[in-house]
């Protein structure tokens, strides 16, 4: 199996793709709840272009063997196709990059929110609330001896 990796040539300012062999790898996770979102843009015509999204669900994290001295984490989930791919989940070595995405776990997420009686948000905001950085969802603060999840806590 091969990952497409992106090298970075500060001579000339560019990315150069690569593909890093996976010598072998050692299962960590199976069944798991997690996707990958990963943005992009489609071109519509010659002049256009629309952004879209892909949403594809985590079949496995694996620890894996490459040519870095380190082993990698990586998930591996099922592409176009239902060709296996894999989502490099650790730190890259200086200079080296991936395609971006963005790995969530919605279906936990909706979970708690039943157990604190939150308001679910839909997926798509709840992927924005992640992709800005906002972390306080599902939590809940003690305020006046009282417990109070993050739609009380709006209401403060």
């Amino acid at each position: 199996m091969e990952i497409e990796i992106y090298k970075y040539n500060s001579a000339t300012k560019t990315s150069e793709s690569e593909f890093l062999q996976i010598e072998n790898y050692k299962h960590l996770s199976e069944n798991t709840s997690l996707l990958l979102v990963i943005e992009s843009e489609m071109g519509l015509n010659d002049e256009e272009t629309a952004p879209f999204t892909q949403i594809f669900k985590i079949q496995f994290i694996a620890a894996c063997k490459t040519k870095f001295k380190d082993k990698i984490l990586v998930a591996f989930y099922s592409g176009e196709f239902g060709v296996l791919n894999g989502f490099i989940l650790s730190d890259l070595p200086t200079g080296y990059s991936q395609t971006h995405g963005c790995v969530i776990d919605y279906k936990s997420y909706v979970d708690i929110c039943e157990i604190t009686k939150e308001t679910k948000l839909s997926f798509t905001e709840y992927y924005q609330k992640i992709k800005s950085g906002v972390l306080d969802l599902n939590t809940f603060i003690k305020h006046t001896g009282k417990y109070l999840n993050v739609d009380e806590q709006q209401k403060l």
